[in-house]
């Protein structure tokens, strides 16, 4: 009878400890992919905010641009646009709804409708600014924040990694 109720406890130590190893397995590949796609989108916000940075400082001074050079820089922002989107998109059931909320009234500012090209571009680069200070805060509060569930536990036991 000891050895069938050793043998129950050893059996019942395993199953816990692959419980915890599994638990703390996801939570490290859900951090890892939030970390991808905060850092996609802010990698994103640099390029646009570069982008439409200098399209002000150019409308300022009304400097001519080279057409490949205005086609080019536009791709980038295009392309940067699209990043930013299929990023928040990829992983929107793990990011907080705040961060779509605040990607949403970007883009609004994005599509809206301007008197004139500099409006436009001037606060389109006011709200890009805006927004990367904001999701900056929410990556933030998300990603530093601490743990829950088992963790505790986790903590006492001797064999953590």
């Amino acid at each position: 009878m000891t050895a069938v109720l050793a043998a129950m406890t050893s059996l019942f130590g395993v199953w816990i400890g692959s419980l915890l190893t599994e638990s703390r397995s996801l939570r490290e590949r859900a951090w890892g992919q939030k970390a991808q796609a905060y850092s996609d989108t802010f990698e994103a916000l640099a390029i646009m905010g570069r982008f439409l940075d200098g399209e002000v400082d150019d409308e300022l001074v009304r400097r001519e641009r080279a057409p490949e050079d205005v086609v080019r820089r536009r791709a980038e922002y295009a392309a940067a646009r699209a990043q930013m989107q299929k990023a928040i998109a990829r992983q929107s059931w793990l990011l907080p709804e705040a961060v779509s909320e605040r990607v949403e009234k970007l883009e609004a500012v994005f599509d809206g409708h301007y008197t004139s090209y500099f409006d436009d571009v001037d606060a389109s680069a006011a709200e890009c600014g805006r927004a990367e200070k904001d999701l900056r805060a929410l990556a933030k509060a998300d990603m530093l924040r601490p743990g829950r569930s088992l963790d505790g536990l986790v903590r006492l036991l001797p064999w953590r990694t």
